[in-house]
């Protein structure tokens, strides 16, 4: 074998490499651009490589071998994280140790994490698939120590798996240090500097870079500390220094080890921690590249059964590696886009997250869904690729991250949804964007299909420019980053074109201000910490301790099942009025002033979670008899305070000067409002629930939020694979608030529901539902998660909620294995769960709420609204208890009502008049209206959905009501329409008799006859074939006029024909019309609905009909007198 080598002058150098005479590849390597191997064969590899799989096993036993606790990677949907949309470093489930608020799991730890980084400053979403290495998806190695080993044990630990474990050339690789010498504060890093040469690392490959390479900080206060890199030279040249950290693609960061030692101040200043942490992070897909032979991880293991799967399902040409100019097709960016975002698609989705929670995630689905359309010819069908895809992916990736394959039904669903949505969005962008090009041909480089929403940018746009604005300044260029996903390149191209200067620096300045709020916001303190109130610093300031509100949780049920809600005594320590943090309350408030008080304990539960807070009394003992009335609870800064009135006491008198009844250090006692908190708890249950129902009833869903109060509550959720189907009567409520709740009661939604419902009364009318409360790090719950071996005991979370880093609820629902609510979960076995005594896991989800102790007190349950929130969203809201019974005893009569009335109808209808007496016609519509008439008020009084709670039926008895309703209103529609025929035939046949050997028919339909739409055709099919006929009638009502005209064949002139005649007509009326859709205007002719001015009285209206029917009828005898 030898290597021959061209350089060029334009600094690039051709390696080829020669065997036995026959060249096996070329590589191409660009100063400061994508060094590439062209491979014939394109797996070729010089010598044996490991797996990727085998890579991952050997880092973590190499570690586990060292004492260190093998930690399960934490959901890409992190936890207690404001400050990412996913996870993003394998550090992320651990910021609660590193900030002082959680414990470590151990002293020791290792994991390979689940990573995923869209957007932002390093992973434009855009160079996905442009490249060799940036991944939307990605794995990361790690390992830590909590107060444990230090700098040393770390530098040692990793030159010895990558030289001695991995057999990596230690000539190859470079390590960097904190050389100090910025405004961070810190002095440099010579400690590890000289741990390294300890070591035996030349001092020409230990290299000191400043604070944005070697230094690493949580936030803009917070842990924070040097950190040592380890680079890998791919060409192994002997001496690459230049090329560190110098944007090189063939001179990688391979493994940064983090030594977090200080603390930053909000002075800026730092204060050494009480001990030390170690935190590294290796990526997996570029170690892999590196012990693989190959500069690009695409050309990794971990790629390549991607791209044989998409070569054999779309016979495209196989992945040739190609980047920039040379791919000239795109195939290959296509290949590495789709193999890419499969893999970021595929682990979002399996770990909880949809797209209609997040943008980011729908725009990598449409952009792969566009790529799988356009380079791969795949068209309708892009989804079934992509899922292809998926299931490839879920299946490398099971063995060390398990949950995946389980998953694969939720994929398909929102795959097959979002495919659906973006071809009915592009279908219907594309025809609007074609005629914005022909005016603006310069945006022709704009990605549409990708962003199709930026139909709405350009109207915006062009309305404001017309309004005088000069530039896309920071806030909307902001926006069309964040909101609408374009990229700089695009926002500048969009200045142009409308000719609008692009403040640049100002949306740099914008991007940075953002991620330094993501960051600050990393802190985990809650906006009242972050920004405390007046009161809230004065309690911090004056010492006074937070409250412990765990009470809230102590209650219990006596033999009988009644609730007992024990009494609790606390000790008044601060009160808060006006603002102000005051001692006492002064006697000059008077009733109806609000004021807070904050204790030392309390038992009532403060607004959090979705569920509204306790009212009740405060009562100071040894007192007058006075009180305070709590009617609303919150909580700041870890303070609980009660906020409410002063009642007067048994003497009618209000405070008394002379003795306050509310001041610091009174013992008082707390007293809840036990009836509603037992509502709430009954509808907080019931609330987890029906998430569980929905859950297992439907291939993905997640909920979105809820209000949970005493008279119901509310929920919001997602939900896809639910099938669009609608009934062949239909079953639509009532007319909807707006069009985007037209689709709020399909069939398939309905039925959906309902069996939902049906689950959730068949767990409240069992025997048993044990409701248990667990308490848990937010460690020890990322732990339980990745415990769950199958569907029933996996814990929901809500996408994007922010859970904190202690004091963790984990709410279980138990329900028996024979209740019948598991019918659809039959592939799971009893002996698979975790429950006892026949017990099965029904619900489990992190929740800071009160609950029943068992689900069967809930006592009932049923839906009582839906409304829609987009086309896989809707808001349900429901009642238990005795709002329930209530509600569902309305729901009984009403259905009595209508069955009542639909007796009557049939009963009409079997022995209804069917003849032409015309006596006994107006007799049976003064019944048919009568009958409408009622139809109408039920309708009215049930189909609304923003009707009174206390008024309410069951949603499903309300869908089947109104599927009745509907059967008879069409039942009634048919009997009119037969009527109609015979009023019709009589009156045009009595018309036509009147001629006397007139040779045309002007006529305007009786207005008594009903509206149909298409009066007018049936009075010109009783006409004679040869006869000509013009025909109007008032519509809708009186309020309009339609007209219509037909003109035999041989009887049609150019002086005499049906548009013609009519003409004088529509003139008179001031109205429009055509020929039906494949007729000839001089045979026929319609005139369309036009509606008369508000303003016209009946008498001008019958003076039109008059002076329409005269032209008509003059008009058709001047022709055929010519």
């Amino acid at each position: 074998m030898f290597v021959l080598c061209n350089v060029f002058r334009t600094f690039k150098t051709r390696v080829i490499i020669y065997q036995k005479g026959e060249e096996l590849c070329k590589y191409d390597a660009f100063r400061g651009h994508q060094f590439r191997i062209f491979n014939r064969a394109n797996s070729y590899r010089t010598r044996s490589y490991k797996q990727t799989s085998a890579i991952r096993e050997e880092f973590v036993n190499y570690f586990r071998s060292r004492g260190h606790k093998v930690v399960r990677s934490s959901p890409v949907v992190p936890f207690c994280d404001p400050s990412v949309t996913f996870v993003n470093a394998g550090m992320n489930q651990f910021k609660g140790v590193f900030l002082g608020k959680s414990p470590p799991p151990a002293p020791r730890a290792v994991n390979s994490q689940k990573c995923i980084r869209v957007g932002g400053k390093h992973n434009d979403l855009e160079v996905v698939g442009s490249d060799g290495y940036h991944h939307t998806f990605f794995e990361m190695l790690g390992s830590w120590s909590f107060g444990d080993y230090f700098k040393k044990d770390a530098c040692r630990f990793a030159w010895k798996q990558l030289t001695e474990v991995f057999n990596l050339d230690p000539k190859k690789m470079y390590v960097t240090y904190y050389g100090g010498g910025d405004e961070s504060r810190l002095e440099a890093d010579h400690e590890t500097r000289d741990i390294w040469l300890e070591m035996g690392v030349p001092k020409s490959h230990v290299l000191p870079f400043g604070a944005r390479d070697n230094l690493w900080e949580m936030g803009p206060t917070g842990p924070c500390g040097p950190c040592t890199e380890i680079h890998y030279d791919f060409l192994g040249r002997s001496n690459a220094a230049e090329w560190v950290n110098a944007g090189h693609p063939d001179v990688i960061e391979l493994w940064n080890l983090v030594f977090i030692q200080f603390e930053r101040c909000e002075d800026g200043s730092l204060v050494p921690l009480p001990s030390f942490h170690v935190d590294t992070g290796m990526g997996l897909e570029r170690l892999a590249s590196v012990l693989q032979g190959v500069t690009s991880t695409y050309d990794t293991d971990i790629f390549q059964p991607l791209f044989s799967l998409i070569h054999k399902s779309t016979s495209a040409p196989q992945y040739c590696g190609k980047f920039g100019l040379e791919d000239t097709e795109g195939l290959d960016t296509g290949y590495r886009i789709l193999a890419d975002h499969s893999r970021m698609i595929t682990v979002a989705i399996a770990d909880g997250m949809l797209p209609d929670h997040n943008h980011r995630l729908r725009r990598v689905i449409r952009r792969a869904l566009s790529v799988s359309k356009d380079l791969f010819s795949r068209k309708e069908r892009a989804h079934e690729l992509l899922f292809d895809l998926c299931t490839v992916v879920a299946d490398s990736l099971e063995g060390p991250y398990p949950g995946l394959i389980s998953r694969l039904d939720c994929i398909k669903a929102v795959l097959s949804h979002e495919n659906l949505m973006l071809s009915k969005l592009q279908s219907d962008s594309a025809n609007k964007w074609n005629e914005i090009l022909l005016e603006r041909p310069e945006l022709a480089h704009i990605d549409i299909k990708s962003s199709p929403g930026i139909l709405k940018v350009l109207k915006e746009l062009e309305v404001s420019s017309n309004r005088g604005m000069q530039e896309i300044d920071d806030e909307k260029a902001f926006v069309l980053y964040d909101t609408y996903g374009l990229n700089e390149a695009a926002i500048r191209e969009l200045g142009t074109a409308f000719d609008l200067d692009f403040d640049s620096e100002g949306f740099h300045r914008k991007l940075k201000e953002a991620r330094d709020k993501s960051r600050k916001s990393g802190n985990f303190n809650s906006l009242e910490e972050m920004v405390p109130s007046k009161a809230i610093i004065e309690l911090c300031a004056r010492g006074v301790t937070p409250t412990k509100d765990d009470l809230k949780y102590h209650y219990s049920r006596d033999s009988l099942g009644r609730y007992q809600f024990a009494a609790v005594e606390a000790v008044i320590q601060a009160i808060i009025y006006k603002g102000k943090v005051v001692s006492h309350v002064e006697a000059e408030i008077q009733e109806q002033e609000d004021f807070g008080v904050v204790l030392d304990q309390t038992c009532f539960y403060h607004e959090s979670g979705g569920q509204v807070a306790d009212t009740g009394f405060i009562i100071p003992l040894n007192g007058n008899g006075q009180k305070m009335f709590v009617k609303d609870v919150q909580a700041s800064g870890g303070y609980v305070v009660h906020w409410g009135t002063v009642m007067k006491d048994q003497n009618g008198s209000l405070l008394s000067e002379n003795s306050p009844q509310f001041q610091v250090g009174k013992t008082v006692k707390l007293i809840i409002n036990e009836e509603n908190r037992l509502k709430i708890m009954r509808n907080h249950t019931a609330v987890h629930c029906l998430g569980a129902a929905l859950r297992h009833s439907a291939p993905a869903t997640a909920q979105r939020s809820s209000l949970v109060t005493p008279t119901h509550f509310s929920y919001q959720f997602s939900v896809y694979g639910i099938q669009e189907a609608r009934p062949a009567t239909g079953n639509k409520l009532s007319k909807q608030k707006s069009e985007t709740v037209s689709d709020a009661n399909d069939f398939s939604w309905q039925k959906f529901l309902e069996s939902a419902e049906k689950k959730v009364r068949t767990v409240v009318s069992g025997k048993e539902a044990p409701v248990r409360r667990k308490t848990l790090t937010s460690i020890q719950l990322l732990h339980e998660m990745s415990r769950a071996s199958n569907k029933l005991e996996e814990i929901a979370t809500v996408p994007g909620e922010v859970y904190p880093e202690s004091g963790v609820h984990l709410v279980e629902v138990m329900v028996s294995s024979s209740s019948g609510v598991l019918d659809n979960l039959a592939e799971i076995k009893v002996e698979d769960t975790k429950g006892n005594d026949n017990l099965l896991m029904w619900s489990r989800e992190p929740c800071c709420g009160t609950h029943v102790l068992d689900a069967t007190d809930i006592l009932d349950f049923c839906l009582v609204d839906v409304e829609s929130a987009g086309s896989t969203s809707r808001i349900v809201k429901a009642v238990t208890g005795n709002n329930a019974i209530s509600a569902k005893a309305r729901g009984e009569q009403f259905l009595l009502k209508i069955k009542d009335l639909e007796r009557r109808v049939n009963e009409f209808l079997k022995n209804a008049p069917d003849d032409k007496d015309s006596e006994r016609r107006v007799s049976a519509q003064y019944l048919v209206d009568t009958f409408e008439n009622e139809l109408k008020s039920l309708k009215t009084s049930q189909g609304m959905s923003d009707q009174s709670l206390a008024d309410s039926i069951p949603f499903i008895d309300r869908c089947h009501s109104m599927e009745l309703i509907s059967t008879l209103e069409s039942s009634l529609k048919e009997y009119k329409k037969g009527i109609d025929h015979l009023r019709i035939e009589q009156e045009i046949l009595s018309a036509v008799e009147s001629l006397n050997g007139l040779r045309y028919l002007v006529h305007c339909i009786h207005p008594g006859h009903s509206q149909s739409d298409k009066v007018l055709q049936m009075a010109t099919k009783f006409c004679p074939k040869d006869l000509p006929v013009l025909v109007f009638a008032a519509v809708n009502d009186g309020k309009a006029v339609k007209a219509r005209c037909v003109v035999p064949k041989e009887l049609a002139t150019d002086v005499f024909n049906a548009e013609k005649w009519i003409t004088p007509v529509m003139k008179i009326f001031k109205g429009v019309g055509s020929a039906p859709k494949g007729q000839d205007p001089r045979y026929i002719f319609n005139m369309r609905e036009k509606k008369f001015p508000t303003d016209s009285t009946k008498e001008e209206s019958a003076r039109k009909f008059e002076r329409a029917r005269k032209v008509a009828q003059d008009f058709a005898a001047k022709a055929f007198l010519n």
